[in-house]
């Protein structure tokens, strides 16, 4: 199995308002990630390259402990309430664990060919704030990009539309 970390991590800057699960508490490279709530399960997401170690804490101590998917061949050590292992970057893995809900971890590459906000054609939204774009309806030739912890909400079509891009992790 893998057993030192080689990569650098970007930590994304979610909005103030953002839901914090308050289950779990995760480190990237010993960085700590925001662990988002959502209406379905939790989720930890950053950018990296090279392989990642992750540190996962909960409030209980843990039992058993899979993680998903299987060919990763990922073995987490546990002690108490705390889980380690190596993730490779431009992986997303599933962490469960009996009896509490299943922590989603997205170890994102690092993003290339990101556009300028400034570009012509580019609809740029940045990390850290939240955008109401109600409909927002890109044409031939342009691009969206939402950077990592972004959330942009609303309905983004591109009918009949050619040469669009749609990049970042937001």
């Amino acid at each position: 199995g893998i057993s030192q970390s080689t990569g650098e991590i970007q930590v994304y800057n979610y909005p103030r308002i953002s839901p914090q699960n308050e289950n779990y508490r995760v480190r990237a490279n010993g960085s700590d990630i925001f662990v988002y709530n959502t209406s379905a399960e939790p989720f930890a997401a950053f950018s990296g390259s090279g392989i990642v170690h992750i540190e996962v804490e909960t409030l209980q101590a843990i039992s058993d402990i899979g993680i998903s998917p299987k060919k990763l061949g990922i073995v987490p050590k546990s002690e108490g309430n705390k889980i380690s292992f190596y993730l490779p970057s431009g992986n997303n893995v599933a962490l469960v664990i009996e009896s509490k809900p299943i922590l989603f971890i997205y170890a994102n590459k690092t993003a290339e060919n990101i556009p300028s906000p400034t570009d012509k054609g580019v609809y740029y939204f940045k990390a850290g704030q939240v955008y109401e774009v109600g409909e927002l309806r890109l044409k031939d030739n342009e691009t969206l990009y939402i950077e990592g912890g972004a959330v942009v909400r609303g309905c983004v079509r591109a009918t009949s539309a050619k040469n669009v891009r749609i990049g970042g992790f937001g």
